[in-house]
């Protein structure tokens, strides 16, 4: 068996590649947590939060969900450590549920006139950053066979 399919052909965790996906992604992680809570308790004037705000919310923490997913299926499609894999899924699971309960949330949450925000709002907060777009491209590469290959 060639060496180079064996277990070990992936990315190191000392490349770089690796090292931007670790980065991008807990980058992306952190941003929707900051969206997704800071839609919902970051309130002026004392105000509490109304429907738009958990929309939004809903939105910052199913994105980096999302993103988050990308991450993890990139380090699985290009063979990194499995501890990246592990984290990749809590976080993905932690913030899908974070989303889900930001939406039951806003449910109970008294209508108070037309909407002027969503959660396509919350999704532009997490899109918005490059490292959000670093996962995707990552994500594409990760498609591409490396040199050497067959």
């Amino acid at each position: 068996m060639d060496a180079k399919l064996g277990p070990n052909a992936g990315p190191k965790p000392g490349s770089r590649w690796f090292i931007l996906l670790v980065i991008a992604a807990t980058l992306t992680a952190l941003n929707g947590i900051v969206v997704g809570y800071g839609a919902v308790w970051f309130q002026l004037f004392g105000d509490s939060p109304d429907r738009d705000d958990y929309l939004v919310s809903t939105g910052g923490y199913a994105a980096a969900a999302v993103l988050i997913v990308f991450a993890t299926l990139s380090n699985f499609l290009r063979g990194g450590a499995a501890w990246f894999g592990y984290a990749g899924s809590a976080a993905a699971v932690a913030l899908g549920l974070a989303a889900l309960t930001s939406w039951s949330s806003g449910r109970s949450v008294e209508d108070l006139g037309p909407g002027i925000s969503g959660p396509w709002d919350g999704v532009g907060g997490v899109i918005a950053l490059p490292w959000s777009w670093a996962i995707v491209v990552l994500f594409l590469l990760s498609f591409r066979k490396p040199a050497g290959r067959q």
